[in-house]
């Protein structure tokens, strides 16, 4: 387990030298080292090392931060680029307060306004805390919003089966993971008036369009806006 010790460690101090928002975070950094150093100490197969990586990541509690592999069925998927609903949570429950069009929980009959009490036949309160940031001394709504999410954007190549509220009466609801049309990187138009339309429709850990960014705006350079 020793090369994955040193990963670890050359990981934690690359954060604590050049990441520049602790201050904003609350996380103890430090602790962070005490807590998951010795369980990748402990590990017995590389495999194991992913999960407990993603949850190093998850004490920052950022979709910018993250690992560019995943287990299938394991790995919860990136928030927000992964999500297809956005909620905060109350009390024992998680309040739907955006949903993406064409998104597969909108296709589910997934609405603003419904409130998710249990994830995979749990209820959700318990699951939402154990995503929760272990070094952090006190958990903020912040926090929790990341936790929540990343609960509902559920696992990479998994089906979510939710049990859902909406005007007093419950029902379960299976949110059948779909191949969804493959949209292109980007769409790209002049509209009337001479403003320039750009749409993109690729997502965190995606490069893809990083070769097509300077053609673009070649392309617009002479439209009056964007």
């Amino acid at each position: 387990t020793q090369p994955l010790v040193e990963d670890f460690l050359y990981f934690w101090e690359t954060i604590q030298n050049d990441f520049v928002y602790f201050d904003v975070k609350q996380v103890d950094w430090q602790q962070v080292k005490s807590i998951y150093l010795p369980r990748i100490e402990a590990i017995e197969k590389p495999i194991e090392f992913i999960p407990i990586m993603e949850e190093v990541v998850r004490e920052l509690y950022s979709g910018h931060m993250y690992l560019m592999t995943h287990i299938p069925n394991q790995s919860h998927q990136l928030v927000p680029s992964g999500a297809d609903v956005w909620a905060e949570f109350e009390g024992e429950a998680a309040v739907i307060i955006d949903v993406k069009e064409g998104g597969l929980a909108e296709k589910s009959g997934i609405n603003v306004g419904m409130k998710v009490h249990q994830v995979e036949g749990k209820p959700i309160k318990a699951q939402v805390e154990a995503l929760l940031p272990k070094a952090a001394s006190t958990h903020t709504r912040e926090m929790y919003v990341f936790a929540v999410n990343t609960l509902l954007a559920g696992k990479h190549d998994a089906d979510r089966h939710w049990e859902v509220a909406s005007g007093g009466e419950k029902q379960a609801i299976t949110l059948t993971k779909t191949t969804l049309p493959t949209l292109p990187l980007f769409e790209m138009n002049v509209l009337e008036g001479n403003i320039g339309y750009l749409r993109l429709h690729n997502s965190l850990g995606n490069n893809e369009l990083i070769p097509h960014i300077e053609s673009i705006f070649q392309e617009l350079t002479d439209t009056v806006g964007l």
